[in-house]
């Protein structure tokens, strides 16, 4: 409920695609965090944008303020241009 991402019982409790028995017991507090990081990845991944759109955004940004010194005709700003 932290992260705001719902789990549902069956996932918790869902055997893993290989034997158990041959791995060391996790204690909950592990087990836990875990699931803690999980919903957090989670919760990241749904509030960000796709790779690239963000990447793109970035772009128009920094075209947008490359443009500004362009728009000066004083030295300066032709000499950071």
């Amino acid at each position: 409920m932290h992260h705001g991402v719902k789990i549902q019982d069956n996932a918790l409790v869902r055997q893993p695609p290989f034997r158990i028995d041959t791995l060391p017991t996790i204690p909950a507090d592990k087990a836990i965090d875990l699931i803690d990081e999980a919903a957090s990845r989670l919760r990241i991944e749904i509030d960000s944008l796709p790779t690239e759109i963000d990447e793109v955004e970035r772009r128009i940004t920094n075209m947008r303020s490359n443009e500004r010194p362009q728009k000066e005709r004083d030295a300066a700003s032709k000499e950071r241009l």
